[in-house]
């Protein structure tokens, strides 16, 4: 705990330069080093929604005689707050597009059939369906642009739920926000795709509605997205047989990075016997899990995420295993800081992906250990524990050149366990150490992108 509040520091420097770089600009909160990027291009100021808009409607005008003109112009779209909403006022759709320059809020451009969306948070969502045809054929030749915009809107808001430093549970807005949302399509496209998945994502974990989550894959069995959420129900539901199906469909189609698993690997060994290792996004989670998994390391290692506590039978189920759960509702910081105290004698690890705020909160009661922060109320002394495993990571060039971006910022997380090392061979006026550690550290930091390497440790 003697450099902690230095540490801290550190994590949060990280974290800033992630946002800095553009990199994980939903979910720059979350980890040091864990990358989201949104593929959605903003609309010029000289192609705006309106105008495309007007387009299609003066094609349209000019395939449809006179007097089915009129009934034509009252089929409309309402956009408003970077919503879509689809009102029905006698049998008819009205207008009221809103002037985005009004309301202070730029409109993403959406392409004709699909959305590309990468890898934020947990979730890891990173492809939209092609949307289903719309069941109303008058609206033919703006349903493409509607569903999309629900689509856009959906994502919008899961992102921003997921990306919060202090929450992991949706807001009670974004909530409210979602489920219109999975209305919209319930009203329009109940057996589509978009209506499943996305009512089952809205469900935060929600167990019960696993068989719209079925639904989904059925209708699209090519979604990696659904496999991520699938793993994430049969780890909750304990059925290890059907994880492993969906881990391994995650890493050959690379959503499990090889190189994310070697630092998967270093995380776990970091982890004293039989403990407990609190992980908070996607990276840290599946990974551990497939090592486990698949390749049967360290299961003496029990996995909990905080992202699944937003489910109430993994918490249940933690109950069944003797684990104190906190009364309120809500995941975020509080109750992170209310699950330690409660089981301070659990040995608890926490992963370094953990956001700033949850560590700060804690801060006292942890001290760095490999690539986790041990929960250790006692002052107990992590030196000998720290030099064993930098022995088990054996060739450290492996963790200096990563080759994705990914796992280059993901990297980073490496920084905090060096530098405490770097001051204890200070203390111990072990030179030739410091040398090491230090060259070490410039290289980590180099290819995580940090600028100024000398400011942070020196």
């Amino acid at each position: 705990m003697r450099y902690l509040s230095f540490m801290l520091c550190f994590i949060s420097c990280g974290q800033f330069l992630a946002q800095a770089n553009g990199q994980e600009t939903i979910n720059s909160n979350s980890n040091i080093a864990q990358p989201i990027e949104i593929e959605v291009k903003s609309i010029s100021k000289n192609d705006t929604i309106e105008k495309q808009i007007e387009g299609l409607r003066n094609e349209q005008k000019s395939k449809i005689p006179e007097d089915g003109r009129d009934k034509a112009v009252q089929k409309r779209v309402q956009i408003q707050s970077n919503k879509v909403l689809i009102p029905e006022s006698a049998g008819k759709k009205t207008e009221n597009i809103s002037d985005s320059k009004s309301e202070g809020k730029s409109i993403e451009e959406i392409e004709k059939n699909t959305l590309i969306i990468s890898d934020f948070n947990d979730d890891a969502i990173h492809q939209v369906a092609e949307p289903s045809l719309m069941e109303d054929k008058e609206l033919d030749l703006n349903s493409a642009f509607d569903k999309n915009q629900t689509s856009t809107s959906f994502y919008n808001v899961k992102a921003a739920a997921s990306s919060q430093s202090a929450q992991r549970s949706p807001t009670l807005e974004q909530g409210i926000q979602m489920q219109n949302l999975v209305n919209q399509y319930k009203n329009t496209a109940p057996n589509s795709f978009e209506y499943h998945f996305y009512k089952y994502l809205s469900g935060n974990y929600n167990v019960d509605l696993i068989e719209d989550l079925r639904i989904a894959s059925k209708l699209n069995p090519n979604s990696i997205d659904v496999q991520v959420q699938l793993a994430a129900y049969n780890f909750i539901k304990n059925d290890t047989k059907s994880l492993i199906e969906n881990l391994k469909i995650l890493s050959e189609n690379k959503k499990i990075e090889n190189e994310i698993l070697v630092y998967a690997k270093h995380l776990l060994e970091s982890v004293s016997p039989n403990g407990i290792l609190l992980t908070h996004g996607f990276d840290d989670t599946y990974s551990v899990l497939y090592l486990q998994n698949v390749m049967n390391l360290r299961k003496d290692v029990k996995i909990i995420s905080l992202d699944f506590m937003q489910s109430d039978y993994y918490k249940s189920e933690l109950r069944k295993s003797n684990f104190m759960i906190p009364t309120k509702n809500t995941i975020d910081v509080d109750f992170f800081k209310s699950f330690c105290e409660l089981n301070k004698s659990k040995n608890l690890h926490i992963s370094m992906t953990f956001p700033r705020p949850y560590l700060k909160a804690i801060s006292a009661d942890i001290s760095v250990q490999g690539l986790t922060m041990k929960y250790d109320y006692s002052e107990h002394n992590f030196v000998k524990s720290n030099l064993d495993f930098f022995e088990s990571i054996g060739n450290v060039k492996e963790i200096t050149n990563f080759s994705s971006e990914k796992a280059k910022r993901l990297s980073s997380n490496y920084l905090p366990f060096f530098l405490s090392l770097k001051k204890e061979f200070e203390i111990q006026g072990n030179m030739e150490k410091v040398l090491q550690m230090e060259t070490i550290i410039s290289k980590i930091r180099l290819q995580a992108g940090f600028p100024d390497s000398k400011r942070t440790y020196k």
